[in-house]
């Protein structure tokens, strides 16, 4: 059966995310007690399934791309997908035990995403979220510029002082047109938003790929 470029994407995703021996394997770790589990910008599910699961309470895969949650609800009935965005998270608060996203945040308003995560986490739970360096955003500006793609180039250097201005100052702003947001994120960037945002226990890992985790905070005694 013949399928999108998009939807080709996350398969190639899920055969690399179910092969440890990948170099560009990297998954989440889920403990016994991770019942309530939210996946943001999952795409089929891909990160979900090769995770191997079992039976966990709730399992939900967030995405805006309703190709790919259809494509996800039609082949995976493991795991409830639903549209939506990080900035407006569809949950009660506290509502799950680790949330996970794989290169969601930096399209996205990410002190409001942060402050979302925060929200709809358990206190004691975790999320684990994969990010972009400035390596990358550098890397896309000169793969425009060989193309002379003025438009490339144009975009890419919003990308760079979005992410700049989100090292200094905490902020970032949109692209004017199409209600697009894209940055770059720093260890300094991200701690500070999520210490503001009443995460603890950041620790960072930059190799092949920038990853993030954190904890909530339990509530003072």
């Amino acid at each position: 059966m013949q399928v999108s470029d998009r939807i080709q994407y996350h398969l190639d995703e899920l055969e690399v995310a179910s092969d440890p021996s990948s170099p560009y394997h990297v998954q989440p770790k889920f403990e016994a007690g991770d019942q309530y589990i939210l996946d943001i910008g999952c795409g089929i599910g891909q990160t979900l399934i090769a995770s191997q699961l079992g039976n966990r309470r709730l399992v939900i895969g967030m995405d805006i791309e309703l190709e790919s949650l259809v494509y996800g609800r039609k082949h995976y009935d493991s795991i409830r997908y639903i549209n939506g965005n990080a900035e407006h998270l569809p949950f009660a608060d506290n509502s799950f035990d680790k949330i996970i996203s794989r290169v969601a945040m930096p399209y996205t308003d990410i002190p409001r995403s942060i402050a979302e995560l925060h929200r709809v986490l358990k206190p004691g739970g975790s999320i684990w979220i994969t990010l972009h360096p400035l390596s990358k955003s550098l890397q896309q500006f000169s793969d425009s510029a060989r193309q002379l793609s003025a438009k490339g180039v144009l975009f890419r250097s919003y990308a760079i002082i979005n992410g700049c201005c989100f090292h200094l100052f905490g902020r970032l702003f949109r692209w004017p047109v199409g209600n697009v947001i894209e940055s770059f994120q720093t260890r300094g960037s991200m701690a500070r938003c999520l210490r503001h945002c009443g995460f603890s226990d950041i620790e960072f890992e930059n190799r092949r790929y920038f990853k993030c985790t954190a904890t909530k905070s339990l509530p003072k005694s």
